[in-house]
C-alpha cells in the first residue's frame, strides 16, 4: 500500500527475550522473520481498511518482531507504534481462565464444582452449571448483555439478578454458545474464593510476576488511550469513532488493555508452562466435549482448531478488533491488534496469513480483478433477497454489500460479474444479466434477489 507507515522494533532484553527465546526449545528457523516479509500481507489488509495496527511474531530462539502500520486517528496524524496500547477485549478471557485453572492446580477449586458453591444466588436458576461449563461456554445461562448500553458498568448484583430472571438457553453441556456473562461469573467466583478483588489477583499472580507492565484494566475515561473505529459504513462513507464500552460492562470477560509485546510474553509464559501445571495446561488446550459426544471449538479459555495446530483467541470491544494465536508445532506466537475493521473474521485471517509467512510459507493477495467505475455504479442499489434487503454501493473503487442492520463487506471481483465477500471467501455474489443478484454460500444458492426500482 503506497504511503503506508511501517515501524518495527526488535525487543531482545530481559524477561521478554528470555521467555520467548526459550519457550520452544525446538529447532530454530533458518532465518529470523523480518518486517519486510510481513509487509505485503499487512499492506493488503490495511486496504480493508484498517486505520492502524500493531502485530507481533515470535519463534523459538529468536527475539520477537513487533511492527506497526497505519495511524491511530482518522486524520492520520498519529502513527501506530510497536508500543501502542490497545483494548484487547475477549483475549482477557485467557487471563481469567488461567487464574481459575491456577486454583484448580492449588486444589482450591474443582472443574466439576457447581458454580452455586460460590454463587448461592444461582442455586435455583443454575443448579447443574459447573466451573467447567463456565470456562467452556457450555453453561446454557443467558448470554445476551446485562445492559444494552455497553457504556454502563455492570455490578455483581446486576449480573446475578439478570441471570436469575432470564431463562436458560439450553441444558448445561448440551451446546456451545459463547457467553461473556459466564466469564464475568468466573471473576466473581475468584473474588469470593480468595476474598480479594479480581483486578488485584490479576496483578499479584500474572501481570506483576510476568513483567506485563503495559497490561492493565482499561480506564473508561482516558484521553491518552487510542480510539477504536466503526467500519460499518452505516452513517458515513469512512470509518468513524466507535462508542467506548465501559470496562466493567464485560469485566473479567474483556476489560484489559495491552500491547503486542506484552501479549507475546503472555503467550510464551502460558504455553511454556510458567503459569499452569503441565496436566492443567493440557486440559486448557483440549477441545471440550458436549453431552452428545461431539467436540466444541473451544477448550477452557481458548479456541482450539480441529487439528490442534493452532490455539487462539480474539477480541472485539469499543471498535478494537484483536487476535492472538499460538502454534504448538512451531512454538510460534502471533498477535494482531487493530483499532478497528469491519469483521473479526478478517483479523483472524490476517493473523493466519502472517503466521503462514512467518513460518516460511508463501502468500498471495486474493484475486480482485479490475472493474470500470461506470460498471461498478451500474451494479449499485438495494436488492431484496427474501425478507432481507442488501444494499450495494461503491467505496474507494470497490463494491460493498450491506445486509439490513449489519456492516458492509468489501466485494472482490472474481470475473464475469461474480464477486467474493472479502471476510468470508465461501460467500459469493453474482450480478446476473437480467439485473438480479445471486447469493451463494459454500455452493448453496439463495433465491435470486431483485433490485428495487
Amino acid at each position: 500500500m503506497t504511503g503506508s507507515v511501517l515501524t518495527s522494533a526488535v525487543l531482545a532484553a530481559g524477561m521478554l527475550a528470555s521467555l520467548l527465546m526459550t519457550a520452544g526449545g525446538g529447532a530454530q528457523a533458518a532465518e529470523p522473520v523480518a518486517p519486510a516479509a510481513l509487509e505485503p500481507v499487512a499492506n493488503w489488509y490495511m486496504t480493508a481498511p484498517i486505520l492502524g495496527m500493531t502485530v507481533g511474531v515470535t519463534r523459538p530462539g529468536e527475539p520477537p518482531l513487533i511492527a506497526a502500520w497505519g495511524h491511530l486517528d482518522a486524520a492520520r496524524s498519529v502513527p501506530a507504534a510497536p508500543g501502542t496500547v490497545y483494548e484487547i477485549g475477549s483475549i482477557t478471557k485467557t487471563f481469567t481462565a488461567a487464574l481459575v485453572l491456577r486454583r484448580v492446580d492449588q486444589g482450591r477449586i474443582s472443574l466439576e464444582d457447581p458454580a452455586s458453591r460460590w454463587l448461592p444466588e444461582l442455586r435455583q436458576a443454575a443448579p447443574r452449571v459447573t466451573i467447567r461449563h463456565l470456562l467452556a461456554h457450555t453453561s446454557g445461562l443467558a448470554s445476551n448483555p446485562v445492559f444494552e448500553d455497553l457504556s454502563r458498568p455492570v455490578s455483581a448484583n446486576d449480573l446475578l439478578r439478570a441471570l436469575r430472571e432470564r431463562p436458560v438457553e439450553f441444558e448445561p453441556g448440551a451446546r456451545f454458545r459463547y457467553n461473556n456473562n459466564g466469564y464475568a461469573l468466573l471473576g466473581l467466583i475468584l473474588e469470593r474464593e480468595a476474598g480479594l478483588p479480581y483486578r488485584a489477583q490479576l496483578q499479584r499472580e500474572l501481570l506483576g510476576p510476568l513483567g506485563l507492565e503495559n497490561t492493565e484494566p482499561c480506564e473508561f475515561e482516558d484521553p491518552d488511550r487510542p480510539t477504536g473505529f466503526d467500519h460499518g459504513y452505516r452513517t458515513a462513507p469512512r470509518p468513524v469513532p466507535h462508542p467506548r464500552h465501559h470496562p466493567d460492562a464485560s469485566g473479567p470477560a474483556g476489560l484489559l488493555c495491552s500491547t503486542a509485546g506484552d501479549l507475546l510474553r503472555w503467550q510464551a509464559a502460558l504455553m511454556g508452562g510458567a503459569v499452569l501445571a503441565p496436566a492443567t495446561l493440557a486440559r486448557m488446550v483440549e477441545a471440550q466435549t458436549l453431552a452428545d459426544g461431539s467436540a466444541t471449538p473451544y477448550g477452557l479459555g481458548i479456541y482450539v482448531d480441529a487439528d490442534g495446530e493452532r490455539l487462539h483467541h480474539g477480541g472485539a470491544v469499543s471498535g478494537f478488533i484483536t487476535q492472538m494465536a499460538w502454534r504448538p508445532r512451531d512454538r510460534m506466537g502471533v498477535v494482531v491488534l487493530t483499532n478497528g475493521v469491519y469483521s473479526g473474521a478478517l483479523v483472524e485471517r490476517l493473523e493466519q496469513d502472517l503466521g503462514r509467512v512467518a513460518s516460511g510459507g508463501s502468500w498471495a493477495a486474493p484475486l480482485d480483478l479490475p472493474v470500470a467505475a461506470d460498471d461498478l455504479e451500474g451494479l449499485t442499489g438495494v436488492y431484496r433477497i427474501g425478507d432481507v434487503g442488501l444494499e450495494v454501493f461503491v467505496v474507494d473503487g470497490h463494491l460493498r454489500a450491506r445486509p439490513d442492520g449489519q456492516v458492509a463487506t468489501r466485494l472482490l471481483h472474481l470475473g464475469d460479474g461474480r464477486f467474493q465477500a472479502e471476510h468470508d471467501p465461501a460467500t459469493t455474489l453474482t450480478f446476473l444479466p437480467n439485473g438480479d443478484l445471486l447469493l451463494e454460500r459454500a455452493g448453496r444458492a439463495l433465491p435470486p434477489g431483485r433490485r428495487a426500482p
